[in-house]
């Protein structure tokens, strides 16, 4: 028997011994373990990117099928993480963002399309030379703005176009 072989016996027959031992062991050696763990992902990027691809395809249906029957709590979760992360991006309270969202109509401020029929809740623009807040945008009026790098005279020229050939 080759020492593969020996140690898949041994963890077989020993399974619940050695999982207790590696529970205690990172319980106290947290920082450790996560530390490990972060360079491993580093390490092993592509492997783990393939391995994601091949599942996502291997069970295309079954997620489909999770994602529609559980709509609400995953729009719930993204949209409680995506604001959450952008009061610590923009240095914003949480009482800060509400009052925006309230005196915009709980609206987008460009095209005045409620939060609610969106896919998304508003994002927070902001202008990129001075870092200064400007409001809430929908993903679309957010996205439009910087596809025109946030120029005045070029978006004048959108539209002059758009009147042009209206």
């Amino acid at each position: 028997m080759d020492k593969k072989e020996y140690y898949k016996q041994y963890y077989e027959a020993n399974k619940e011994k050695i999982l207790e031992r590696q529970k205690k062991y990172n319980k106290a050696n947290k920082e450790k373990v996560r530390e490990c763990e972060k360079q491993w992902r580093i390490k092993n990027k592509k492997k783990i990117r393939e391995d994601k691809k091949r599942w996502y395809l291997e069970n295309k249906e079954e997620r489909k099928k999770y994602l529609e029957d559980n709509k609400e709590l995953f729009k719930e979760r993204r949209s409680k993480y995506y604001r959450t992360a952008k009061f610590k991006k923009y240095n914003i309270s949480e009482e800060e963002y509400l009052e925006m969202f309230n005196n915009q109509n709980e609206c987008c401020l460009i095209c005045e399309t409620p939060e609610e029929k969106l896919n998304s809740s508003l994002h927070i623009d902001h202008c990129h030379k001075t870092g200064k807040i400007r409001g809430l945008l929908c993903v679309k009026c957010n996205n439009g703005i910087g596809q025109f790098n946030d120029d005045i005279e070029l978006m004048k020229k959108v539209i002059k176009y758009l009147k042009i050939n209206d």
